[in-house]
């Protein structure tokens, strides 16, 4: 079992490692947070000089971010970052609920006080950030801290790790419904009733709180293809 008490949000998109993965870490984080948005053409020299890192680990970067299906790399042609593809998200859906179900599970049968606080205090982190939706991007990787830990309590955060590279659309999804009115309050409200279902060591009241919490994004999906059309494909 993990410590808990070395998780952070930082160790989440670590900036150590080699020059690969510095700038795989700092592309993922920008288009997931739509600081790089669907359709945006990537420049090589430019990202380059922005990363500080030169062209070979930028392009091992941008091979990870293609097999993620967060960019298309077009052979001595361009670059862009992807729009997201609403028929696979079922399927990213399927996996990180099957994934989390068996956590939750585990978690519920054998917990400490220890892990509770841990998330106890995710949640109050988050708590303070309900009524700042312009800090979304920290709200955002709190609510991914928040289930990494769960992982890491069962002694999986490399399968967390492996589930966050499947998952970069969904993400996407997550976070473009973050500003929202309500959608903060709801995420934390959903937390702490996760942690509350695995105190009570019901497991079946645990899972119920767990998909309704990872199906909420996809139950808004067509309301947030309306409002970003341009996202989707």
């Amino acid at each position: 079992m993990q410590k808990l008490s070395n998780i952070s949000a930082f160790n989440l998109h670590s900036k150590t490692g080699s020059a690969a993965d510095h700038a795989y870490q700092q592309l993922r984080e920008r288009i997931v947070f739509f600081n790089l948005k669907p359709d945006t053409v990537l420049v090589r020299k430019t990202l380059s000089d922005e990363l500080g890192v030169s062209l070979t680990p930028l392009r091992e970067a941008l091979q990870r971010l293609e097999s993620e299906e967060l960019v298309v790399v077009i052979p001595q042609s361009k670059t862009f970052v992807t729009r997201i593809d609403s028929k696979k998200l079922g399927e990213a859906h399927f996996l990180r609920l099957s994934l989390e179900s068996e956590v939750i599970r585990r978690i519920t049968e054998n917990h400490t006080s220890e892990l509770i606080s841990s998330l106890s205090r995710v949640i109050e982190k988050q708590r303070l950030l309900i009524n700042s939706p312009e800090r979304a991007n920290e709200f955002h990787a709190l609510d991914e801290l928040f289930h990494f830990t769960m992982f890491a309590f069962v002694g999986q955060p490399d399968l967390h790790a492996m589930l966050i590279s499947k998952l970069g659309n969904l993400a996407r999804l997550r976070r473009l419904e973050l500003p929202n009115s309500g959608k903060m309050q709801w995420v934390v409200d959903a937390h702490q009733a996760i942690v509350d279902g695995i105190q009570s060591g019901d497991i079946q009241q645990s899972l119920n709180l767990l998909r309704t919490d990872i199906s909420a994004s996809m139950s808004k999906l067509p309301l947030l293809e309306s409002q970003h059309p341009d996202y989707f494909y």
